[in-house]
Formats: C-alpha cells, sequence, structure tokens
C-alpha cells in the first residue's frame, strides 16, 4: 500500500513551458534584443539539450544556466551577454507559476485520502521556492526537495537517498514517483527502486522505463490506490 508520493513540480505540477515562454519573452524585451516566434520553441530544445548533459553529469549547473542562452544568442547571430540574458530570464521565471490543469486538485485530493507528498525538483532553490509559495502549493505539500539544496541531482540515486533520509519511516516499497521527465524523473526513481507514474501531457509512445503512463490525473490517482 503506497503512502508516501513524490511528484516532479515542473510540467508536471507547474506548468514551466508557459512560465518558460512568458519568461524568456519578458527578457528579450528589456534587453532590447530580437524576439521571433520561434524563439521559445529553439530555447526549449536547446535548454533539454542542456539539462540532458547536466543529468549525466557533463556539465556544472551554474555553467548550464548562462551556456544555454549562449546557444540561443548564437543560432540567431545575436550580439549580447548571455549571462545577462540569463540573469533576466530567471528574474521573470520567479513570477510565473501556473498550474498544470488538474494538478491542484490532484495535490489535494491526495492529501484528502491520507497520503504524504512531497515535490522534488531540478530547479534553482531560491526560484523555485518563490513559486512554489506564490502558487499556494507549498502549502498543500508536506515538504520540497530542490536539488541546488540537496545537493544531487535527479536522476542521480544519491538525490533519492537524500530525500527518503529527510522522509520519516520512508519505505520506497510505499512510494510512488510521479513526473514528466523520463531521464530525470522515471529514471531516477527506477533507479531508487520506487514505483513511477509517468505523467506525459505530450501522449508519447509508452517507455519500459516507466511502470505506469497516462496524462490524466484520475488514472494517476487510481494506479496508487492500486498500489
Amino acid at each position: 500500500m503506497i503512502d508516501t508520493v513524490l511528484v516532479d513540480v515542473d510540467d508536471t505540477l507547474l506548468d514551466f513551458t508557459k512560465g518558460e515562454r512568458v519568461a524568456l519573452s519578458l527578457a528579450f524585451a528589456e534587453l532590447g534584443l530580437p524576439f521571433s516566434i520561434d524563439t521559445p520553441k529553439v530555447y526549449h530544445d536547446i535548454n533539454d539539450l542542456w539539462w540532458a548533459r547536466y543529468e549525466r553529469g557533463e556539465v556544472e549547473r551554474a555553467e548550464l544556466l548562462w551556456l544555454r542562452f549562449a546557444d540561443l544568442l548564437s543560432h540567431y547571430g545575436i550580439e549580447a551577454d548571455p549571462k545577462l540574458l540569463a540573469k533576466r530570464y530567471e528574474a521573470n521565471l520567479v513570477d510565473q507559476h501556473d498550474y498544470v490543469a488538474g494538478a491542484k486538485e490532484f495535490v489535494e485530493r491526495l492529501r484528502h485520502s491520507g497520503y504524504r507528498v512531497y515535490a522534488i525538483s531540478n530547479g534553482n532553490a531560491n526560484v523555485q521556492a518563490k513559486r512554489l509559495d506564490d502558487s499556494g502549493l507549498i502549502r498543500l505539500l508536506d515538504d520540497a526537495f530542490v536539488s541546488q539544496a540537496v545537493g544531487y541531482h535527479k536522476p542521480q540515486k544519491e538525490f533519492f537517498e537524500a530525500v527518503a533520509s529527510r522522509i520519516p519511516h520512508f519505505d520506497p516499497l510505499r512510494a510512488v514517483v510521479i513526473g514528466d521527465s523520463l531521464t530525470s524523473d522515471i529514471q531516477g526513481g527506477r533507479s531508487a527502486g520506487i514505483t513511477t507514474v509517468w505523467f506525459d501531457r505530450l501522449r508519447r509512445p509508452d517507455s519500459p522505463l516507466a511502470d505506469y503512463h497516462t496524462d490524466s490525473w484520475d488514472a494517476v490517482f487510481d494506479v496508487i490506490r492500486s498500489l
């Protein structure tokens, strides 16, 4: 029987893709840089590549945060300071905290049903703290664990071990990991011996990495209740 739910934040509980797009457009406007209709998509793809490198331990987090913008500016041939752009982007990102549809109600349903719910995130500690607070999500959770504060990141086994050590009476056999990323949430949960649910709004093909795969909060809840 499951008693503990570990759930990712970005693009699982909070709509990071939308927030990313808004923060990016504001940052470009503040620096007077040309912003194209495809800029959010190009940035998103570049960002995914850099986070994948980070998850594999190929780059430090501090470098990732501005090198992705160096690549973006280079793609468009724009002469500008990528570190300044990164700073303005992050300053705007902290104010973006819209929920993924149904996510708040899902967490409330879990809590009302007696489950312990913890957020797990690879984000910036200060950014995530403000987004979790402004959205009201932090008040629905038992706690939140952000990689920068934990000292390890998903999918590292050490991240999940650190999280487990801070949750009273944690048993991986009585826990579940929910997230949108196969490479961080699902792979990390699998490596830690925790049942995984891939919450996939993009409706991608099934993966053997995930124990369960759905785009429905009702289905996620039913999975948890069945375990």
